[in-house]
């Protein structure tokens, strides 16, 4: 599905619906904006990026969101960033509002100190990005890197980078896979 599909408002999707668009309400406060509720980004599709400043992996995906807001703000795209803290530090909003300001974060962000949108949400991880199209269908919601097992979260195995790893083959080494070339290299 692309970005054209998604800002159609209404247009038949292929997409399977995962629920609709919980809204706000629980939100302790807000930065860089009034606070929204769900009728406010009623008929826009929206991202909401739950988030937490001290997050690598939220850190990595920064700059996409952040990308997507600027390019497809005139185009009717509404991005929420939700901040709910990991650590007790990070339920201080002086410091999220400073994290907001060093990062350069322009649009709204929910205050989940209490983590009510979270569970409104039904949410496990940081980050965690939820796509609702213009009806408040999330469309999209991507399943974090770590999976759970048990009562326990692990990262799954590597078996596509090592598969393709064993796989690739050198140019102009005919017959050869890089893993070969590599331990002949180093005898």
């Amino acid at each position: 599905m692309s970005w054209r599909d998604v800002f159609r408002h209404g247009g038949p999707s292929p997409m399977s619906s995962e629920g609709h668009l919980p809204g706000f309400d629980r939100a302790t406060g807000w930065l860089n904006s009034p606070p929204l509720s769900a009728a406010d980004v009623a008929g826009k599709v929206v991202i909401v990026d739950f988030w937490t400043y001290t997050c690598i992996n939220w850190l990595r995906t920064l700059s996409y969101v952040r990308a997507w807001a600027e390019k497809y703000h005139d185009r009717g795209l509404v991005t929420v960033g939700v901040h709910t803290p990991e650590f007790p530090f990070e339920q201080d909003v002086d410091n999220v509002r400073q994290a907001v300001k060093d990062m350069r974060i322009e649009y709204p962000i929910a205050i989940d100190s209490d983590y009510g949108v979270w569970r409104a949400f039904s949410n496990h991880y940081w980050p965690a990005v939820y796509i609702a199209d213009a009806q408040g269908r999330i469309r999209h919601h991507p399943v974090s890197r770590l999976k759970p097992i048990g009562r326990t979260w692990r990262r799954p195995r590597r078996t596509s980078a090592t598969s393709k790893l064993r796989t690739s083959r050198l140019p102009g080494v005919s017959g050869s896979t890089s893993l070969e070339r590599t331990s002949r290299q180093t005898r």
